[in-house]
């Protein structure tokens, strides 16, 4: 009888602590996640920017349409205006490629691949949607569509 006990409560045991390192990793992965996402804080131009609770490093734009792309964003995803000025890790503005400004009422995708600080690799994929305006850029919003880990 004494050792059905034992059994059951070193059973119950082992499961409890399963469980917990589980939730444990999932909290460690949560913790280490950069998320690279575009922004338009001014409707004329994208800035892109790292909200995610790690460090972006060897930042790539694979769909080739825009340049200045930085090699590594800091993470921050709390009050901007005074920390874009005094932190220039933070955001960066972005150009487009030359001959590749997309065209008015577009939505071009943008996919960026990155690495956190112990070299896992991300991804973003970002829709930006571009207004109607013929003489000027004018940028509606940018969504990000997907993000997460490459596997």
């Amino acid at each position: 009888m004494d050792i059905t006990i034992t059994i059951i409560l070193g059973s119950i045991s082992i499961f409890a602590a399963i469980i917990a390192a589980y939730y444990a990793r999932e909290a460690l992965l949560a913790s280490k996640s950069p998320k690279v996402v575009l922004e338009a804080p001014f409707n004329s131009s994208l800035e892109i920017r790292n909200i995610g609770t790690d460090l972006a490093r060897n930042i790539k734009e694979t769909t080739d349409l825009l340049r200045n792309i930085p090699k590594e964003l800091w993470n921050h995803s709390g009050q901007f205006d005074y920390l874009r000025i005094k932190n220039p890790g933070l955001s960066k503005t972005l150009s487009f490629q030359e001959g590749k400004t997309p065209p008015p009422s577009t939505k071009p995708l943008y996919r960026f691949e990155y690495e956190n600080s112990e070299g896992d690799k991300f991804y973003s994929e970002i829709l930006v949607d571009r207004g109607p305006e013929v003489q000027q850029i004018y940028i509606r919003s940018a969504e990000l569509l997907k993000w997460g880990r490459h596997t």
